[in-house]
């Protein structure tokens, strides 16, 4: 601000700070601007095969998932099979008792 008020006479001038940030800026972006496409084209394509991982781990899960529950389901379909098996072959062992 001090220098501003010496150096910068004229308001329609930019301060000595803003021009000091735009040649920064201008110095950074030039130099960096191909390495910040390069960064950013590479994030995103491994974000890319980072969800079709993902999709593909999701449906192994989904896969997995319901041949637990098919698994379970046939269980338990043996089991009361084999619970009405075993209480009829009881009660066949019972029948010839009782006559």
């Amino acid at each position: 601000m001090y220098l501003d008020h010496h150096f910068v006479g004229r308001r329609s001038i930019p301060s000595l700070n803003d021009l000091a940030i735009l040649c920064f800026h201008d110095l950074v972006c030039s130099k960096l601007n191909g390495s910040f496409k390069d960064a950013a084209i590479s994030l995103i394509v491994k974000w890319k095969l980072m969800g079709e991982t993902a999709q593909v781990l999701i449906e192994k899960q989904k896969t997995e998932n319901r041949d637990t529950a098919t698994y379970q389901d046939f269980l338990s379909k043996y089991a009361d099979m084999r619970l009405e098996e075993g209480s009829c072959v009881s009660l066949s062992k019972q029948w010839p008792m009782q006559w």
